[in-house]
């Protein structure tokens, strides 16, 4: 078997099967990330279009979430339309980093959440969208959350994993302590 590139069964036992995760793929975890992040898009996209509304004196509808006919850029309703969506798009890269948690995963999940946005919009509307601005927001909205939350899971992936020196030092400075207080007591 080694001569062919497929590991042993004690192989597989002893490296958790070529892979740093135990007990590899979980779908039930995915779906859980999945069904996390679009209620955190929702979310987010929900906050950003009342902020954004109640500067502009307009009422909250659903229609504002998932319409494929977005106002025209040049009102001041279609502009804040598309600065709630940047925003969002950048809020949902920041939460990436506590419900996904890999940068590997974070394409992934942020081009399904942005996909089923448009399921969700097409159903909501009941025809696909045939605009051309409709499908350029979704991808700069997916290129963004992408580009923050892969940055954002890198760096909190790089993060210095402490090994146990700083505790120890720590206990015997505290023992220290405590034997000077201890001292002091008698005197």
């Amino acid at each position: 078997n080694a001569e062919y590139g497929t590991q042993t069964s004690q192989q597989k036992r002893m490296t958790g099967g070529g892979s740093f995760r135990k007990g590899g793929w979980r779908p039930e975890e995915t779906l859980l990330q999945l069904v996390c992040v679009q209620c955190a898009l929702y979310a987010l996209l929900g906050a950003t279009q009342w902020i954004v509304r109640t500067f502009l004196s307009r009422p909250m509808t659903l229609h504002a979430l998932l319409s494929v006919h977005a106002p025209p850029l040049e009102s001041t309703l279609g502009l804040s339309h598309l600065v709630a969506e940047l925003v969002c798009a950048v809020w949902l890269g920041v939460v990436f980093v506590p419900i996904v948690g890999r940068s590997k995963s974070v394409f992934d999940h942020a081009a399904s959440a942005w996909l089923l946005h448009a399921v969700a919009a097409t159903v909501y509307v009941g025809e696909p969208p045939l605009r051309v601005v409709f499908w350029i927001r979704l991808v700069v909205c997916f290129a963004i959350t992408s580009f923050v939350g892969v940055r954002l899971c890198r760096r909190a992936e790089l993060e210095a994993i402490p090994i146990g020196g700083a505790s120890r030092r720590r206990r015997r400075n505290n023992a220290k302590e405590a034997h000077e207080q201890s001292v002091e007591n008698v005197v």
